[in-house]
């Protein structure tokens, strides 16, 4: 599929990075994206969004929401790992 870029050239189908995500959107030879509107609001609602830790045997859990994971394509058995950057705990794929 393609769609028409505002300088006039063909833009294409192309999977792009926004804010760390992988979302659908199109791209054209002059640089010019669009992004997918509706990925676009998934990742405005997940980078907001707030989810609690609660105590598993002696450990803290934290879940991550089904459309979080699904953007960040992470899958149950993935292995993740922690880091700290100044003062946010950030979780990364291995």
């Amino acid at each position: 599929m393609e769609m028409k870029c505002s300088c006039g050239k063909q833009m294409k189908e192309k999977e792009l990075s926004l804010r760390g995500f992988t979302v659908k959107g199109f791209e054209c030879a002059c640089g010019q994206k669009a992004y997918n509107p509706i990925e676009v609001e998934m990742v405005r609602k997940m980078v907001n969004e707030s989810v609690k830790a609660r105590t598993v045997a002696n450990s803290l859990v934290v879940t991550v929401p089904a459309a979080l994971a699904k953007l960040a394509g992470i899958k149950a058995g993935d292995e993740l790992k922690w880091r700290m950057d100044r003062k946010h705990l950030v979780l990364e794929t291995c």
